[in-house]
Parts: C-alpha cells; structure tokens; sequence
C-alpha cells in the first residue's frame, strides 16, 4: 500500500518550517515524537525484543505536520525539482532515480 504517514526523528525535527517543508514536498503527513531521541528509543526496544522483552515505546503526544492542500501533483513536482538542485549546488551526492 501507499504510505500515508511518515515518521520524523532526529535532529530535523526541532525545525518547524523544514518539517512543514518535507510535508508538503512529500505529499504525507509528518509525525514528531515528543522524545527528541527517538531513534535511541527504538534501538533500545529492538534489543530488549531480541532478549525476549516486548516493549512498548510510544510516540503519544506527539506533533503532525500535514501538507499545505495548495501543494498540487504539479507544484509538488516543481518544488522537489528546485529541491534537488539546491542540493546538487551544496555539493550533495543526488541520485537520478530520487524524486
């Protein structure tokens, strides 16, 4: 199926404008965990899974960033267009089969 929600961690999150960003390039509703090292949460969870442990980690409480509805199929396009080449200028490997 089609994703519909992804999941935000890390460092990104603690910038607002580059999370409403990604949701609108995206075309996907973005969730923030309230714990700002999530990804150490998961590490975590999947050892004490691997011990016999099943916990139970949650992202409650968490922020959501929806996509502006203006963002048309077309504009999106654009948008990642101009995106890719903003990374290309700063020197970041892109692959051609990105979006």
């Amino acid at each position: 199926g089609r994703l519909t929600l992804l999941h935000a961690g890390g460092g990104a999150p603690s910038s607002s404008l580059l999370l409403h960003l990604q949701a609108d390039l995206l075309g996907r509703e973005l969730l923030v965990s309230p714990v700002p090292e999530i990804s150490a949460l998961g590490a975590g969870a999947l050892a004490a899974r691997a011990l016999g442990v099943n916990p139970c980690p949650t992202a409650a409480g968490g922020r959501s960033y929806l996509p502006d509805p203006s963002f048309t199929p077309e504009r999106r396009q654009s948008e990642r267009a101009r995106w890719r080449d903003a990374l290309v200028r700063a020197g970041v490997p892109v692959t051609s089969n990105q979006p």
